[in-house]
């Protein structure tokens, strides 16, 4: 099974301020996650949700031309006006 984007993208930010060992990493990250508070980790999700966006973007812009659907949007709010439900 994949890892989780999300979980991913945290460790990744969890990696740039640690300085610990390689074996004390996964404990640390462990403990480091379950103490941010509720208003830091909305910051991190806002920041995963654009970083993904953005990366989308990407490919929508490197796959595609704008059709006349997109009623004038940039593919950025294409992307971001997508409704999963």
């Amino acid at each position: 099974m994949t890892k989780n984007l999300f979980e991913s993208y945290m460790q990744m930010i969890h990696a740039q301020d640690y300085h610990g060992t390689d074996d004390d990493m996964p404990d640390n990250f462990e403990n480091w996650i379950t103490n941010i508070d509720d208003g830091e980790m909305m910051e991190y999700a806002e920041s995963f949700s654009n970083a993904l966006c953005n990366k989308i973007t990407e490919r929508v812009l490197k796959y595609s031309t704008p059709l006349p659907e997109w009623n004038g949007m940039t593919a950025h709010e294409l992307v971001r006006n997508i409704n999963f439900n």
